[in-house]
């Protein structure tokens, strides 16, 4: 008789748990207790993990063969992950437990063309765990899982167990992995054939198993009729795989699609030059330089480019996916899900008048920029949301309701602590109603908060000694958290920032360059005034990318300098269905994807990219709007055809005016960057 796992009684008389000790037992009483779920054989991935967590939490692997293994694990643990997005996610995530444990599922590859994915309650999963980008893509159009409660975390490369020596070019080529039609076997015969063609001296090794016999009956025949017997060498599966590409000069990769490929990865750490065909994400998760479109390609990359470096391709590991890394961003996400509830909980004390709100830090202005919403910005206020006992100047955009609520406010300025109103007479746009405020303020540093938007400290004292950073080596502080309070009431973090915290203004520059995502860093930042007021110029063009721009030149101009993340005070958004009903039209998506054209001109700039990447990341980016959107491909080939003196100036601008982005007679009317760009690119 089989339970809903489909185990039998038999099966279920074999329950495996595997404990792991972490450390004395009178250590582990307070520990966050974590419950690994797996099915039999499906392991191999979660050894790194679980001895890189052991540490920090009370462990119990659970190989899971039926429901009441499940049971018993979720009723032990406080944080259960479920390894696969299979049955047993489906199972624990329907779970009467599931709503009040935190729920992890890591999703491999092969689950995103399964009905796997839609037999899970998403509402109950916390966090869903992608081992790649374009994974996460394809399931969140078939799902309904919000994209802040995912995250792409690569398979770590443990590069101490991995042999490196300096290579060269030579005549082995290996092959790596299981033979199935996932990883292009007949392409992977034809593209040696061609490659034996143009050089018979050199041989194919496979080290893989075989999953269909079809495969093992079409390679008999095909390795017969090319006369490839002594030049394709079947070895198998192999138990020690460093070891088995000692000599190997190439690493070869046909497959359809990949997560990752961990084989190419570990060739590549061994300093094995990578020829991977272009499989779909492949172009996310590797160089362009490494990647194959034609057989023809991936012939010349082996008999004709005679470039090899060894060192280049471990170090692109190492940057990538190296394990101690991958670990470190697994801990931060498990500490994420810790602390998401109680952040929210201090928000929920706030927002019942348990906590107060009373911070003030010297010699800085809090900057309200508002619109039509006096009510609530009065509202706030009063009740000390707007970080309370702080000096503040408010800018009103020519507000034209609720003008009684104005009257209020400036009838309570001084209990307010607000040191000046501003009313604009015209609607200028929140860009220039900060630059107003920027230009009127008097103190040294700047925190910048929208109308409808708090910020709540949590504690005064540690939040002071953050501050004063800003007068040492940082240019930014910005609160680790940022949440959202619906209209329902519902609260949930939007956003942790921890992963910038320590980090040089150079490595964000290229962080958000790279991703054009920012994670909203300025709501609720804290900056020095005269570094706002230059960040802020000559940003109008910039219509739903002034944040970013203001970041990027923020950034550029203060590459050595630090980021600050502060976990002592808690920026809180409300959304509504105005704050999602802003129409995305080819205008706005040209207008960022130039926003992100500026990131690359400041990181080519200071040599933190190279201009080939640049245009790399530039195509990557629309290519990616372009699947979400339909435009953007045909935007940056235009931009970059620009660049690249392939269009002259006068033709570019026409384009942009199609796209309704006005503009008389130069691009420098939008951004002086672009045209510097070019320039870059001519020297």
């Amino acid at each position: 008789m089989q339970d809903n796992l489909g185990s039998s009684k038999s099966e279920i008389e074999n329950i495996e748990i595997k404990d792991i000790k972490v450390s004395r037992e009178e250590n582990i009483k307070k520990r966050v207790k974590l419950v690994f779920f797996v099915k039999q054989g499906l392991d191999s991935f979660l050894g790194d993990i679980i001895e890189g967590l052991s540490e920090d939490y009370d462990i119990k692997k659970v190989i899971a063969i039926n429901s009441q293994q499940i049971d018993e694990g979720m009723k032990w643990a406080d944080i259960c992950w479920f390894e696969w997005c299979d049955e047993l996610i489906a199972y624990g995530s329907k779970h009467a437990l599931a709503y009040e444990k935190k729920i992890i599922c890591r999703v491999h590859s092969y689950e995103a063309f399964t009905n796997y994915i839609n037999n899970v309650n998403w509402d109950n999963v916390d966090k869903a765990i992608f081992v790649a980008e374009h994974i996460r893509s394809n399931v969140l159009k078939k799902v309904s899982i919000g994209k802040e409660r995912t995250e792409v975390i690569y398979n770590g490369i443990n590069l101490d167990n991995i042999k490196f020596k300096e290579r060269e070019v030579g005549f082995n080529i290996a092959y790596v992995g299981y033979i199935n039609y996932k990883k292009g076997p007949m392409l992977l015969l034809h593209t040696f054939k061609a490659i034996y063609d143009k050089d018979n001296r050199y041989k194919l090794y496979i080290a893989g198993q075989f999953q269909d016999e079809r495969y093992v009956l079409y390679y008999q025949q095909m390795i017969k009729e090319f006369g490839l017997e002594n030049n394709i060498i079947y070895e198998g599966w192999q138990d020690n795989l460093d070891k088995w590409l000692e000599d190997k000069n190439y690493i070869l990769c046909t497959s359809v699609l990949e997560s990752q490929n961990m084989s190419v990865m570990q060739a590549m750490s061994k300093g094995i030059k990578p020829v991977i065909h272009n499989f779909v994400g492949a172009s996310r998760i590797y160089s362009s330089k490494y990647l194959w479109n034609t057989i023809d390609e991936a012939v010349n990359m082996i008999t004709v480019d005679k470039y090899y470096n060894s060192m280049e391709y471990r170090k692109y590991v190492k940057n990538k996916c190296e394990l101690k890394k991958q670990i470190a961003l697994v801990k931060n996400s498990i500490e994420g899900i810790i602390n998401k509830e109680k952040i929210i909980n201090i928000v929920k004390k706030f927002l019942n008048n348990e906590n107060k709100n009373e911070v003030k830090l010297n010699d800085c202005t809090l900057l309200i920029t508002s619109f039509n919403r006096l009510k609530i910005l009065n509202e706030d206020l009063f009740r000390g949301f707007k970080f309370g006992l702080q000096d503040k100047l408010i800018v009103d955009d020519c507000s034209t309701v609720d003008l009684e609520e104005r009257n209020s406010i400036i009838k309570n300025k001084k209990v307010l602590r607000i040191e000046d109103i501003i009313i604009h007479e015209i609607n200028k746009g929140s860009a220039e109603a900060r630059n107003t405020g920027f230009k009127n303020i008097k103190t040294l540093n700047t925190i910048v908060l929208d109308d409808d938007d708090m910020l709540l400290c949590i504690d005064k004292n540690k939040m002071k000694i953050e501050y004063n950073k800003l007068a040492e080596d940082a240019i930014i502080v910005v609160p680790r958290y940022i949440v959202n309070l619906y209209e329902n009431g519902q609260i949930e973090v939007a956003y942790d920032r921890k992963g910038y915290g320590g980090l040089q203004a150079k490595s964000v520059l290229k962080d958000i360059t790279v991703t054009s995502e920012i994670k909203a860093l300025l709501a609720g930042a804290i900056v020095k005034n005269s570094e706002l007021i230059v960040a802020n110029n000559n940003n109008d063009k910039f219509i739903i990318s002034e944040d970013f721009i203001a970041l990027i030149k923020l950034f550029a101009n203060n590459l050595n300098k630090k980021v600050v993340v502060s976990e002592n005070y808690v920026h809180v958004r409300r959304i509504n269905s105005n704050s999602l009903s802003r129409v995305i039209n080819e205008k706005r998506i040209a207008i960022g994807l130039i926003a992100q054209c500026v990131g690359c001109y400041y990181c080519v700039k200071n040599e933190i990219i190279k201009i080939e990447d640049a245009f790399e990341y530039m195509r990557k980016r629309g290519s990616l709007i372009q699947q979400i959107y339909k435009y953007g491909e045909e935007f940056i080939e235009e931009l970059i055809a620009y660049l690249n003196y392939e269009i002259k100036e006068n033709i570019f601008v026409k384009y942009l005016n199609t796209l309704d982005i006005k503009v008389e007679n130069s691009v420098d009317e939008i951004c002086l960057e672009i045209n510097l760009m070019k320039k870059l690119i001519k020297i």
